[in-house]
């Protein structure tokens, strides 16, 4: 069953969403213990999006674990107050510090898959398996901020949560933007369970919860853009709705020079931008053939 664990590493605690593997259930490892899955989630979400990844991959012999990012309650928030995504990833090799894993496979969704992508360029060893979703690699995204009408638009976000203004509006008429941001990046024949929007809201009703989020857009742009796109040495799989409102379908090829480890690419039928949630059954079966290979 899913259950909360707490994950003490230097920089700060972290709690997690875990599904241990069922004794009981063949298993096709013959490790001393279970393969250790890291599923890490974006904006605006939290580990519970990733409900039908944590019983799949439980299920087939994997020790899973989906933490809460700094800054998303209940983990604890920044003390230092560094969102980046170099410090993103550095946590996530932490937490596998923390739970006795020298390697793991990782999903990332979204600021998840920018995690991921981090911590599989700094050590690219620790790394067995990347699998990202809704979040293309490379300098094609921020391009696209300054020539793509289409995808600048659907980035407007992005811009105003620069503003001093984005604090109130996330939390105005009930988190009413949050919700508007659900609709509008899924699919348009989709909608969330009621209890993954619950989780958000209960995330940022904690205190500096919102402000942690908003400041992962804020630093963004803090990072020289050639140490954004190192080359990554890791087996990727990069999988994309192909009607993801948030991030344009057509800005998700992967460049194969980038992916020197390589990189396979998948795209989902009427799947929005939270493609694990929308179509699990099809996202799950295309990892572990991945991961499996």
């Amino acid at each position: 069953m899913i259950a909360p664990i707490t994950i003490a590493t230097p920089d700060q605690p972290f709690t997690a969403l875990t599904w241990e593997p069922n004794p009981a259930q063949p298993s096709a490892h013959s490790a001393d213990k279970p393969p250790l899955l890291l599923l890490v989630h974006g904006f605006p979400d939290t580990p519970h999006s990733f409900r039908y990844q944590l019983e799949f991959f439980g299920d087939l012999g994997y020790r899973v674990i989906a933490p809460w990012l700094r800054g998303y309650a209940p983990s604890a928030l920044a003390a230092d107050g560094n969102y980046s995504v170099t410090t993103l990833g550095n946590d996530l090799l932490q937490i596998m510090d923390a739970l006795g894993y020298e390697q793991a496979d990782v999903i990332g969704h979204d600021w998840g898959a920018g995690a991921a992508y981090a911590a599989a360029t700094i050590t690219p060893e620790r790394i067995d398996h990347l699998i990202t979703c809704a979040l293309p690699y490379g300098p094609g995204l921020m391009q696209s901020m300054v020539t793509n009408g289409d995808q600048q638009r659907r980035s407007w976000y992005l811009f105003f949560f620069q503003t001093p203004l984005a604090e109130q509006a996330m939390v105005a008429n009930d988190f009413a933007l949050v919700k508007r941001l659900w609709r509008e990046w899924a699919a348009p024949d989709w909608s969330p369970d009621e209890t993954v929007i619950t989780a958000v809201l209960e995330c940022f009703n904690n205190a500096g919860s919102v402000e942690a989020a908003l400041q992962y857009y804020r630093q963004v742009f803090s990072v020289p853009p050639p140490d954004q796109y190192r080359p990554i040495a890791v087996p990727t799989l990069t999988i994309h709705g192909e009607q993801d409102g948030c991030i344009g379908v057509e800005l998700a090829t992967p460049d194969p020079a980038i992916f020197t480890g390589g990189c396979e690419y998948y795209r989902i039928a009427g799947a929005g931008h939270f493609v694990h949630l929308e179509k699990p059954g099809e996202f799950n079966h295309r990892v572990a053939e991945f991961i499996a290979a």
